[in-house]
Order: C-alpha cells, then sequence, then structure tokens
C-alpha cells in the first residue's frame, strides 16, 4: 500500500537519471507553456499579484487583478505557494508536479477500500499509465488535473457505493469542489451533474432536469468566470467562437464531425511513439464506453434474455457503467465541439477523466469491471515500447540547453530592467516579439517583470503599451506568420522608429543586445522616460 501512491515520483525521478544521467533538479522549461507557468510563479512567490502582464498581444484579462496569461492565474497561484515554501527554481513545476500526484494518490489509497488484489491492479495500471508520467515531465498544469481526477474518485467512490446514506452537505460539498477545480479547468463542471443524483433514491424525470438545469446555471456561472479571469487567446479559437455564436450550426457540425473522424483515425503501421501514445489513449476512450454501453445494456434485459455468463454476483448497480459513459461522452463530445483533436491536444485534456474512471473502474466490486481494468493495464502495457522510445524528446529539457544563456541574459538586461513595486503593470512588462515569444533565457528578468507576447500586430491596440520590448528583427521577418512585414529606420539621437506593414508603428530606443534579440526602450509606453532605468510610479 505505502509503494503505491510512490510510483509516479519513483519515474519522473528516474526517468533523467536513466536516460540522461540528470537529476530533476536539472530541468529546464522549454515549452512556452511550462515557461509561463515557472515565470509566473517565480513572480507571485516575489511581489504577489503586483506582476506585469502575462498575456498576448497585450489584452488583459476582465479581471484587472489577474494579470497571469489564457490559462488563469490559479495554477500560477498555486505553484508559487510551492516556490514560496521551498525555494523556486526553474525545476519547481516538475517537482509540484510529482508532489501533488503522490499525495492525491495516497488520499485515494487511504480512503477508497481495495483488496490485495485490487490494490496491486491499481499499482500496474499507474506504473503504464503514461500520459501521467508523460505530463509529470513538464511544469505545465496537466498533472494537477490528475490530481484533481484522484480527489474526484474518493467522492464520487462515495456517492457509488453508498449515495442513498449521503448528507446533503456532502454532495454540496462536491459541488463546491468541483466547482473551484472547474475555475482552473473548465470542463471538470460537467461532473456537476452527477455528483448531484448518484446514489439518490428518488431519481424521478423532475429530479433529472432539476439537476441539468443547476448544472447548467452553475456551469455558465463557472466559464463566465473562467473567461473573466483568463487573457484572450490570441486567435480566434473554437470555444471563442461557440460561445462569441460567430458559427453558425452547420459550421459546428461539421467541425464536430472532423473532430470525431479525427479521434477514430489510426496511424497504423506507421505510427511514430508519441503517435502510438495519443492513440492508445482515444483507444481506451472508447474501449470504456464500449464495455460500460454493453454493461449497462445487460443490466436492463429481462432475466431470460441475459447470457449465462452474466451472473448475479457479477452484476453491478447500472448507475456505475453509466457514470462512465457519462464521464467519458462528455469529455469527447466538449473536446469535439468547443477543442480540437491535434496530437496532444486531446490528449493531455482528455486523460485526467481516462484515469478517473479507470481508478473507479478497478476499485469496483463487480468482477466485470474488473475485467475492463486488466484490460486498460493489457493496454497501457503493449505501448511500453512507444514510450521508452519517447523519452529521449525529453533532451529538450535536460540536456539541450545552455544555463549559461540565462546569466548572459541577466547580465545584458540587468542594467535597464528591474522590477519597481507599485508602477502600472505594463511598466513592468517586456513585450517578446520573436517565435516562441518565451524563452528559457527570459528566467533572467527580475522576478514579477511580465513577458507579454506579440502574436499578431494586426490583432494588438496601438499605441503599445509594454515599457520594454525584446525583437530580433531579422528572425521576426524570417518566421513569423502571424503579423505584418516589420522595417526599422533609424531616427534622431539614438531613436528607432520600427514599422509593422501599414497597420502601425512603435518608437523604441535599443539599450542592449541579448542572446535572444535586442532590448527595446517603449518610448511610446506610458511610463517614466528619465533616464534608461524606470523610476516608480504610474501612469
Amino acid at each position: 500500500m505505502v509503494v503505491v501512491p510512490l510510483i509516479p515520483a519513483i519515474v519522473g525521478l528516474s526517468i533523467p537519471q536513466i536516460f540522461f544521467n540528470r537529476s530533476i533538479a536539472d530541468f529546464v522549461p522549454r515549452l512556452s507553456d511550462e515557461l509561463v507557468y515557472t515565470l509566473e510563479a517565480r513572480g507571485f512567490a516575489e511581489v504577489g499579484l503586483d506582476t506585469g502582464y502575462f498575456v498576448y498581444n497585450e489584452r488583459p484579462a476582465l479581471v484587472k487583478a489577474s494579470r497571469f496569461g489564457y490559462h488563469g492565474p490559479i495554477f500560477p497561484i498555486l505553484l508559487g505557494c510551492w516556490a514560496k515554501i521551498w525555494g523556486w527554481s526553474l525545476s519547481s513545476g516538475v517537482t509540484f508536479n510529482l508532489f501533488v500526484v503522490t499525495a492525491s494518490l495516497a488520499l485515494f489509497v487511504s480512503v477508497v477500500p481495495l483488496s490485495g488484489v485490487r490494490l496491486a491492479l491499481l499499482g500496474a495500471f499507474l506504473a503504464t499509465f503514461w500520459p501521467m508520467h508523460f505530463n509529470n515531465s513538464f511544469a505545465m498544469q496537466e498533472s494537477l488535473h490528475y490530481a484533481f481526477a484522484l480527489i474526484i474518485a474518493c467522492l464520487f467512490h462515495r456517492l457509488l457505493e453508498k449515495g442513498a446514506d449521503q448528507a446533503l452537505t456532502f454532495r454540496a460539498a462536491v459541488v463546491a469542489l468541483l466547482m473551484c477545480f472547474a475555475v482552473i479547468r473548465p470542463s471538470w463542471v460537467m461532473l456537476l451533474f452527477p455528483a448531484m443524483i448518484l446514489g439518490r433514491t428518488k431519481k424521478g424525470t423532475r429530479q433529472v432536469a432539476l439537476a441539468l438545469v443547476v448544472t447548467g446555471i452553475l456551469a455558465v456561472v463557472v466559464v463566465w468566470g473562467w473567461l473573466a479571469l483568463s487573457a484572450p487567446w490570441p486567435v480566434d479559437v473554437r470555444l471563442e467562437g461557440t460561445f462569441g455564436l460567430k458559427y453558425g450550426l452547420g459550421e459546428i457540425l461539421d467541425y464536430t464531425t472532423r473532430n470525431l473522424r479525427a479521434l477514430a483515425a489510426s496511424c497504423a503501421p506507421s505510427c511514430r511513439p508519441w503517435e502510438a501514445l495519443w492513440l492508445a489513449n482515444r483507444r481506451q476512450m472508447f474501449l470504456i464506453m464500449a464495455w460500460c454501453l454493453g454493461l449497462a445494456a445487460l443490466r436492463v434485459l429481462p432475466p431470460r434474455l441475459k447470457p449465462r455468463f452474466f451472473l448475479p454476483e457479477w452484476q453491478l448497480p447500472i448507475q456505475e457503467p453509466l457514470f462512465h459513459l457519462y464521464n467519458i461522452g462528455t469529455i469527447v463530445f466538449s473536446i469535439c465541439v468547443l477543442y480540437k483533436v491535434h496530437e496532444a491536444t486531446d490528449y493531455r485534456v482528455s486523460s485526467p477523466y481516462v484515469l478517473l474512471s479507470a481508478v473507479l473502474i478497478l476499485a469496483s466490486r463487480s468482477r466485470l469491471s474488473l475485467a475492463l481494468g486488466v484490460l486498460l493495464i493489457l493496454g497501457n502495457a503493449l505501448k511500453t515500447r512507444d514510450y521508452v522510445r519517447f523519452i529521449p524528446e525529453h533532451r529538450l529539457q535536460y540536456v539541450d540547453y545552455d544555463k549559461q544563456r540565462v546569466e548572459d541574459f541577466r547580465a545584458a538586461v540587468s542594467p535597464f530592467v528591474s522590477y519597481q513595486r507599485g508602477a502600472d503593470p505594463w511598466c513592468n512588462t517586456a513585450l517578446s516579439c520573436n517565435m516562441t515569444w518565451v524563452y528559457y533565457e527570459l528566467a533572467g528578468l527580475p522576478a514579477g517583470v511580465g513577458v507579454s507576447m506579440l502574436y499578431s500586430w494586426e490583432r494588438t491596440a496601438q499605441p503599445l503599451k509594454s515599457r520594454f520590448i525584446l525583437l530580433d528583427i531579422g528572425r521576426f521577418r524570417e518566421t513569423n506568420e502571424f503579423s505584418a512585414p516589420i522595417t526599422s529606420t533609424t531616427v534622431g539621437d539614438g531613436g528607432t522608429w520600427i514599422q509593422f506593414g501599414e497597420v502601425g508603428a512603435v518608437n523604441v530606443r535599443r539599450l542592449a543586445q541579448t542572446p535572444v534579440g535586442a532590448l527595446y526602450l517603449n518610448l511610446d509606453a506610458r511610463c517614466p522616460l528619465s533616464g534608461d532605468r524606470p523610476r516608480d510610479g504610474g501612469r
């Protein structure tokens, strides 16, 4: 029992040592999202919410106090609290991820009664659940959602086993917790409906309709809160379009159909390792839905029509397969209608729901459910070779970087950039203009200085508001496919006029050359201009 909760930590700590001869302390975030989270967390750990902006196209959230990007402020705040307690480092994200998954697993095995066989099967599933190990290797928020899935599994196991005996206060607590989780990722709001009706002795049409109405109202509240706390995404993604009623029914149906086809597509026989892992996760979703649909159908058949092998002791309350159908079915629906099926995009969103159903299936008293759990484990085990082949991709975080570049960047910008407590947030913000916008070298910025990202000049209000601009004009011309052509002209006493096509321009002064481009002072920003070093103060 003690070993099972440690499985994610054992795998997470062993991989860099075995494959790269590195420790987890050598981790450096390299993907844009994990870099943003890491810098946001460091800012919160040092200065609280009074940081610069971490947004796209200088478009902050509706809630002015929320300056932490399009994923919202909650995960960076949690990670920042972790960094405040244990100290910040570039590896804070992965250590936090391993901790929260381990702690939630310890809670699950402590709360949910498991026989020796079921505990062993749970350990086998966790050891081979590659989506979790894959995402635990990054400083992103997916691991937090695995932890949420395990916490939710504790609560729903109680509702499935003893639902009729649960007081209203317990259900209210479950609903409140789900709403808290949904503020970080809105898809958790879909579990409000089963939380309200599972195990209830009276589930007539009126009760079900009431639960649906309440779920709908709470979902609107949660999604509105999430949108208000999150900075806008830089392009017109499906979620914004659907909620903005910019698409007709025909377009939405066409989009959904294409996603469903992509979800059911196969890359065999020439799957690359990562494609095989994504495909396996999708196949497991279909397996859970098909199995549970079959169980539910057998459960409602008249006794004379049931197969002989469907023994009474193998039966289970129909609410169990219906819950798993709902859990997996709603996330598939949400991804296909509001999100997209593409490589790891749907993989990282759907896998926490697979984990939720899988651990509940393994904890079920039904032998048929246990058989499904064994099939899930076998499916994971068959993908072990693909995951091992994929691990070298993590060289990016453990080998293929130069920490000296962080120090070189810090040395270049430190004479000019400092965090100014109490200043306007834009005066504590640097605008990064080159793809991929957030480089690991930016860890050399002072804590509390935000990084805004110029995805498209056409979508950015004029004049630019960030006090500092980081731009490599040559690379911008070569790589940026989202914005207008760029030209620069020297003007006046050391000034530069940068023109973006015919849509706008910015007046800057070059301050320094860094490893990732030139640092400019934005002379159009409404910030103090006396000297190169900023002063305290607002607009």
